[in-house]
């Protein structure tokens, strides 16, 4: 029977007509109204947002709310600047003190979000459009879109996050994550294609800066990946849930110093594409014609990130 099940899904998934996903990459505050029209422009069936969209910054996550077409989002470390750890926290304390700008925007956020927590506010906001820890459906396209771990900064060290993955989410390390992970896929539905959403991409992606997920901003060069996605990944391959696709950002692709990332791998034992999307800044000057005239434009991409260690 279960094989029967397999193999109808197998089927199914072979006759599911091609679906087009759009990729933001970290918004990093700049999304404005020129942003919207093009991401509507490119008439993807679904736009995927992988996070970093400013500091806890409420308004901006509403304008992302807004977008008017079929969308998924998981919020990053940058969404959670002054609530994820410790030195967060202090930086948060210090704007306060200082009677800063970003403070009394902050101040706002929060009012206006209804919470005393701009990660709640920001929560509420997006509602089932955010995957973190979840899944959204897109029945007519038979697709799944499963969300990881949100607001990671990266790499192995979980004693800074502990209290923040507690309090919002009841988890203890990075096994208890990706468990969390591994029942979000195992709850989908068997027959749908199924792609993973993260902010930050897994471990076991390569270790040199150059890598997907490399360490650019230090040394030594370390594999900055989120274990626990890796964790979770090799256990749905167990369970023999396909993931063809995982998407992601953070990583910027100029490296510090010199150098572009690698921004996409092919996982050679399942096929898996992991792809970046942290191209930064996302709008860019075109180049001047050689002819020397005037019109060089701005240019909004579609990707930009995080490549430091964040908090």
């Amino acid at each position: 029977m279960a094989a029967t099940r397999r193999a109808a899904a197998a089927a199914a998934q072979q006759a599911t007509p091609s679906i087009t996903l759009a990729v933001v990459g970290d918004v990093h505050s700049q999304w404005d109204a020129d942003s919207e029209a093009a991401l509507l422009s490119l008439g993807a069936d679904v736009a995927v947002f992988v996070g970093d969209f400013g500091e806890e910054n409420v308004q901006l996550i509403k304008q992302i709310a807004a977008v008017p077409c079929p969308k998924a989002v998981i919020l990053g470390n940058h969404d959670a600047w002054f609530s994820l750890t410790k030195n967060g926290r202090q930086r948060y304390a210090r704007a306060m003190a200082a009677s800063t700008v970003l403070a009394a925007r902050q101040q706002q956020a929060f009012s206006e979000g209804g919470s005393t927590l701009a990660i709640a506010a920001q929560l509420e906001v997006l509602g089932e459009d955010h995957v973190g820890f979840s899944s959204k459906r897109f029945p007519h396209l038979g697709l799944t879109l499963l969300g990881g771990r949100p607001f990671s900064k990266g790499g192995k060290q979980w004693s800074d996050i502990a209290d923040f993955y507690s309090e919002h989410y009841g988890i203890g390390g990075h096994q208890d994550s990706a468990m969390r992970i591994l029942d979000v896929a195992l709850a989908a539905p068997e027959e749908d294609v199924k792609v993973l959403l993260a902010h930050n991409g897994p471990t076991g992606l390569g270790a040199r800066r150059h890598n997907i997920c490399g360490v650019d901003w230090t040394e030594p060069e370390a594999d900055f990946g989120d274990p626990d996605l890796a964790e979770a990944l090799d256990m749905m391959a167990a369970q023999g849930v396909r993931v063809p696709l995982v998407l992601f950002g953070h990583m910027h692709s100029q490296l510090k110093g010199s150098g572009l990332r690698n921004m996409a791998e092919v996982d050679p034992a399942c096929g898996t594409v992991c792809l970046n999307a942290a191209v930064v800044p996302r709008v860019r000057r075109l180049p001047l014609p050689a002819d020397g005239g005037t019109h060089g434009s701005s240019s909004n991409g579609s990707g930009s990130g995080s490549g430091s260690s964040g908090l």
